[in-house]
């Protein structure tokens, strides 16, 4: 029955999404690039970024054209163009979306537009080789992380601790803690296995905590900040909510505040959701680590949620998906926010 009702609401909201469509105007300030119009389009999350971007755009009288598809991609120009990444505007049906959204925004870019996602930012996506070389570069703190290469692995190999440390191999290009797992096996074996199939291999030291945090911040303005708790379990789990964890909204000191949006600044993002933990003896909570960052993210809303509830049951909510299109205008409004004062 509730997949019905869902249906029912994500039908709704495709009649809003036809109404909004039909406001494009061919003279417009802004440009909305989605992908073809399809069944498994309207049934992802990226549909609802881009009605939510519609509302808000509608809602503050600015003029957008919508174009389709990636066709027409040379006759955008001189325009400010915003797109949500993901397979379904993949047309070209490039199997790498690391190496093909940067060319998609690079076009963009020689064609004398302003894009969100800029070719730097979203390199950060889905690429963990260079975002934790960035990390190095710009020194963000980090947990004990290595990026290992057959040219440097027994290097690294004599370098770290095997006897009382436990470590995550992490998928350089996942997402969504997809594919992350302790290492529980022959160490070298285990890693000389994936590099069979991967130039790099991601290893990242597991760090003793109940909770991560989660912190959005766009144009110098926290958006959304939250800890996740994890359930009890043996052994290492990800804070995913999808793993039955709670969510905490929370307050947060001045000190990561400031820290979040200049580790933003230096990696040269306008906006970057960060997945933070701290040592279990910071006790005062003053040396963040960043587990990781990405200009491209979900967040979780927090309309009428109870932390005393899984996210999980919380997300089984009917009125759930209004929810979340209220949350995707809150982050739309902050995202464009330099475009809507000009």
């Amino acid at each position: 029955m509730k997949k019905i009702l869902t249906k029912l609401i994500r039908i709704k909201l495709f009649f809003s999404f036809i109404k909004f469509y039909f406001k494009s105007q061919n003279k417009a300030e802004v440009t909305l690039l989605i992908p073809r119009l399809s069944m498994t389009y309207f049934l992802r999350t990226n549909f609802l970024w881009d009605l939510a971007t519609m509302m808000y755009l509608s809602e503050i009288k600015k003029t957008y054209k919508v174009r389709i598809g990636l066709k027409e991609i040379s006759k955008i120009s001189s325009s400010k163009v915003i797109y949500n990444p993901g397979y379904n505007l993949n047309d070209w049906k490039v199997d790498n979306d690391v190496a093909f959204f940067p060319l998609i925004s690079s076009i963009l870019e020689n064609q004398s537009n302003e894009v969100i996602p800029t070719s730097k930012e979203i390199s950060f996506w889905e690429n963990k080789f260079f975002m934790y070389q960035k990390f190095i570069e710009k020194n963000i703190e980090m947990p004990s992380t290595h990026v290992i290469q057959e040219e440097n692995l027994k290097e690294i190999l004599n370098k770290i601790d095997l006897k009382d440390s436990k470590w995550l191999y992490k998928p350089n290009h996942s997402k969504s803690s997809i594919g992350i797992v302790e290492i529980k096996s022959d160490f070298e074996s285990f890693i000389k296995e994936k590099l069979k199939l991967n130039k790099y291999v991601v290893i990242q030291k597991i760090i003793n905590i109940k909770r991560d945090c989660r912190i959005i911040v766009i144009n110098d303005e926290i958006v959304l900040q939250y800890w996740r708790n994890k359930v009890e379990s043996e052994g290492w789990i990800p804070t995913s909510t999808s793993t039955g964890s709670t969510v905490t909204f929370m307050e947060y000191p001045e000190s990561l505040k400031k820290w979040v949006i200049e580790s933003t600044n230096k990696l040269g993002l306008r906006s970057a959701a960060w997945d933070i933990v701290f040592d279990e003896e910071d006790l005062n909570q003053e040396n963040p680590l960043a587990l990781e960052v990405s200009p491209i993210y979900y967040p979780n809303p927090r309309e009428n949620y109870s932390a005393n509830e899984s996210y999980a049951s919380y997300k089984n909510n009917l009125n759930y998906e209004k929810y979340l299109l209220n949350e995707f205008k809150t982050h739309i409004k902050a995202k464009l926010k330099p475009w809507v004062e000009l």
